[in-house]
């Protein structure tokens, strides 16, 4: 009776499902390995001893990690805090590197480096980088 009536009336039956198959079949990405990762502020020890460097960048980690080991034959005029650390002795674990945060915005990798610098004692990083942190962070 039922198609009986839907043909005297002139419609048409559609049919649809709820069990779609794009809800069982579920597309992932491989995660990235941690040194491709961008915008991020990362963390760099010593081998040596407890001391550490914190960084920040908007390029892949690695890139910025590959510009760390190659400044140090630049002129002693142009060298970053973590050169001038490494002719003074200390010996950096590129390979365990960890990245403490991840912010696409400049300014919110700039604080977190700060955050991440000023309550620390072994920090390598020239003081003068948290001198924007507001007081009420410390």
């Amino acid at each position: 009776r039922f198609y009986t009536t839907l043909h005297n009336n002139s419609l048409e039956l559609a049919l649809s499902s709820n069990n779609k198959l794009k809800g069982l079949i579920k597309l992932h990405k491989d995660p990235l390995p941690k040194f491709y990762h961008s915008n991020v502020t990362y963390k760099i020890t010593c081998n040596d001893c407890d001391a550490f460097y914190v960084g920040q960048t908007g390029k892949r980690l690695i890139i910025r990690l590959k510009k760390h080991r190659s400044n140090i034959n630049k002129s002693s005029d142009n060298l970053t805090v973590v050169s001038m650390n490494r002719l003074l002795g200390h010996n950096f674990n590129w390979d365990d590197t960890t990245i403490l945060d991840q912010e696409l915005s400049y300014k919110n990798r700039l604080v977190s480096e700060m955050l991440y610098i000023c309550p620390q004692k072994n920090s390598l990083n020239i003081r003068s980088d948290t001198s924007l942190l507001d007081d009420s962070y410390l």
